[in-house]
């Protein structure tokens, strides 16, 4: 066989190792249509709740305070859940009880929003995301103002936070579609909302990986605004005390929110 038949074969028969195509991104609507599946899911868990009381996480932080509350009202729903959960994580104080609870503690007691806050519902959207294969990051925000009372001395930046200064967080996921990570606000079950970022007008925060989210300034159009991305991760939130929620956004000051 001659040469230039050989080549024709090789050119018929083409490439001998094909390069693997790099995975197909998944596209807005196959992403909000995973998203809106879980929201629907974490809507109802928050609508079937039992404690509809005003403040029902007030109400656990004084039984976890004051145990003695409980004695002989085993069948009160409050006494029941410290009870069967609370009183079963040993060292708890009552500025922990948000913070508590597992996503399946979550899940079974239908505790969204009224006890846990954001950071009940980014473990809960965390388990259910997984479960959808849906890939996600965690992400801690501190609002800009507690973040500059902490980090800020006399106009100073310092290089950790100072002691007991809390910090007002927000939790939320980062998700990707069209190639790009956005701050998706879990809390916001009526639909898909993205975290937005300045300059004016504010605008829908796209970024090539979840790392560079770190120190943006954003907003969540909540009445504390606006926030500083301190943390992101690909674990599931397993912080169980306020001491491990704020040590997880960071003791120190390494990102610029001058006040």
């Amino acid at each position: 066989m001659t040469t230039i038949a050989s080549l024709a074969l090789l050119v018929a028969a083409g490439p001998l190792c094909a390069s693997p195509k790099a995975p197909a991104q998944p596209s807005r609507d196959q992403v909000e249509d995973k998203v809106s599946a879980i929201y629907a899911r974490m809507r109802n868990i928050r609508a079937q709740s039992p404690f509809t009381e005003p403040e029902p996480r007030k109400i656990l932080e004084g039984i976890v305070a004051q145990p003695s509350r409980c004695r002989g009202r085993a069948d009160d729903k409050y006494c029941r859940l410290y009870l069967d959960v609370l009183a079963k994580k040993p060292g708890l104080k009552p500025d922990d009880v948000f913070a508590a609870f597992t996503a399946e503690e979550i899940m079974e007691h239908k505790l969204l929003r009224t006890v846990t806050g954001s950071t009940g519902d980014v473990r809960v959207f965390h388990k259910l995301a997984r479960e959808a294969g849906l890939p996600v990051w965690r992400v801690a925000a501190t609002e800009k103002k507690s973040y500059a009372d902490g980090c800020y001395e006399g106009g100073a930046k310092l290089k950790r936070k100072k002691p007991d200064t809390p910090r007002n967080g927000h939790g939320a996921m980062a998700v990707r579609w069209d190639g790009k990570w956005r701050i998706l606000d879990t809390s916001a079950f009526a639909g898909p909302r993205y975290a937005q970022a300045g300059p004016q007008p504010l605008h829908e925060l796209a970024v090539d990986k979840p790392e560079a989210l770190l120190g943006r300034e954003v907003s969540f159009g909540l009445p504390l605004d606006l926030y500083i991305v301190t943390a992101v991760s690909r674990q599931p939130d397993r912080a169980s005390t306020l001491k491990a929620v704020e040590e997880e956004m960071g003791p120190d000051c390494r990102f610029d929110a001058a006040p």
